[in-house]
């Protein structure tokens, strides 16, 4: 009986693990979340300031709450972090080059045919949005995915 409760716990344990997202990504659904709740104070707390540096804020906010509204939610845009073993070499070469080591590379269904690619890293105090761009799933399949 106790060898079945503990089997029992394991397999839950490791199913609610697979339902978990990265932190990396969390922090793109928590940026997210506060732009659709019209928070753009902690919106723009998840974005290094180079790269808010040549954004205007009105239309960052606009936008992110736009893809959230396209996909009717969240949890719809499949938000996940793809580690190296999913990418293609040159796309890794470019962000180390770009970032150093320690970038995350988070991506979000924007559109039925568009992906928001995010780069996260950590800073002194917490993870920031770094790098983003919108891409054809075309392109995201033929130079991205490994």
């Amino acid at each position: 009986m106790k060898r079945l409760g503990l089997f029992s716990l394991v397999v839950c344990c490791l199913l609610l693990s697979g339902c978990m997202n990265s932190v990396t990504a969390r922090i793109v659904e928590d940026m997210y979340m506060a732009a659709l709740n019209g928070d753009v104070d902690t919106a723009v707390s998840y974005f290094s300031e180079d790269y808010l540096a040549d954004k205007q804020l009105d239309e960052l906010m606009s936008e992110l709450t736009a893809d959230v509204i396209n996909m009717e939610g969240i949890a719809f845009m499949n938000i996940i972090e793809l580690n190296e073993r999913k990418l293609n070499s040159e796309l890794i070469e470019q962000l180390d080059n770009s970032y150093g080591e320690g970038w995350h590379f988070i991506i979000a269904k924007v559109a039925q045919d568009h992906i928001m690619t995010w780069v996260v890293q950590k800073g002194s105090a917490q993870y920031y949005i770094v790098g983003g761009e919108e891409v054809h799933v075309d392109k995201y399949n033929e130079e991205i995915l490994k």
